[in-house]
């Protein structure tokens, strides 16, 4: 049991190891903004009085949702160029990861928080109230009375 780990080879490598946390920091900002936006927007529709476009975005925000992540990716990397859509390996990454954020993004609590209504907010998950105060975690839920 007196198993030591040896990083040594991985030395030469570390170089790599950087790039690639930055790369992925990169990837993750830009998705995440991305998603964000849409998601604000995919929320914002989805309050209107336009039922198809209700329909629309609940069917999205569902197929995203019940979806595995490494599914998403596989389509959008391999499937769509198969549709003739031609994206390099950062430009799928950042579709993919975009696309599933926003759906994330408009299931939460981004209509409680911007739009002030009282759906989608299961134990308010990120800790919205009826105002947007995006520090406040702990803050909880005051939109469905759990305090």
């Amino acid at each position: 049991m007196g198993y030591q780990f040896d990083f040594g080879a991985l030395s030469e490598y570390f170089g790599l190891f950087v790039e690639g946390t930055a790369v992925t920091l990169g990837l993750t900002v830009v998705a995440s903004i991305l998603g964000l936006s849409l998601g604000v927007g995919g929320a914002a529709a989805s309050l209107s009085g336009i039922a198809w476009l209700k329909g629309l975005i609940a069917t999205y925000v569902e197929l995203i949702r019940n979806s595995p992540f490494i599914v998403q990716m596989f389509f959008v990397f391999y499937g769509l160029p198969g549709l003739g859509f031609k994206l390099s390996a950062s430009e799928a990454a950042i579709l993919a990861m975009t696309v599933n954020v926003a759906a994330y993004e408009i299931y939460s609590c981004i209509p409680t928080c911007f739009f002030g209504t009282r759906r989608n907010c299961p134990d308010c998950l990120a800790g919205c109230s009826s105002r947007f105060r995006p520090f406040d975690i702990g803050a909880g839920c005051r939109c469905h009375g759990c305090r």
